[in-house]
């Protein structure tokens, strides 16, 4: 029955021709689309490997760091994980078609922590966490922060904003100040 609805029926198998196989599924994409950043929604089995060579890429730095650290002598450790370690050559083929090895989620997710301990040191030197404006890098964050969050009182949560529901709690938690020009501190002056 199911023969006669026109199902192709293809062997699952798993080996060195997958990857070449979704290799030249990504080439193909990036000709039509012009960059390597496969939305699961286009094509979840594409989007899903390359997810794969993300992790398998940042595996294989972790491991080469480790050998480059290795006393004289010692024995290379063996790789903790069920995914193989990435290839040079494999490396090579996805760099040449423009392959990016993180995503921008990652870069603004890791950006975030950065700023957010950089306040929590504030904080911790200054007692507070109402960071001036001009303040270096630490005070445009501050500010896009406050920003980020009156939209977000305004217009309700965006579906891909930087500052989620737990971030929001992170900040309450060190008693960030939303609306600093209400609870500026004595003696500070500046625009926040």
């Amino acid at each position: 029955q199911i023969d006669a609805v026109g199902l192709t029926w293809r062997k699952f198998t798993r080996g060195p021709n997958i990857w070449e196989d979704n290799f030249e599924k990504l080439r193909s994409y990036k000709d039509k689309h012009g960059h390597c950043r496969v939305s699961r929604h286009h094509d979840r089995s594409l989007w899903g490997w390359v997810k794969t060579q993300r992790t398998r890429y940042r595996e294989f730095m972790v491991h080469q760091e480790k050998i480059r650290h290795l006393p004289p002598g010692e024995t290379v450790p063996t790789v903790p994980s069920k995914l193989s370690l990435m290839t040079p050559e494999e490396i090579g083929k996805l760099q040449m078609i423009g392959f990016e090895w993180s995503t921008q989620k990652q870069d603004n997710d890791a950006s975030w922590e950065r700023h957010f301990v950089e306040l929590l040191k504030y904080k911790s030197v200054h007692g507070h966490a109402h960071v001036p404006k001009a303040h270096p890098g630490l005070g445009l964050w501050c500010h896009g922060q406050r920003a980020a969050y009156v939209r977000r009182l305004r217009k309700g949560p965006p579906p891909k904003s930087v500052l989620t529901e737990e971030r929001i709690a992170r900040m309450n938690e060190i008693e960030f100040p939303w609306f600093p020009k209400e609870h500026n501190p004595v003696g500070e002056g500046g625009d926040f």
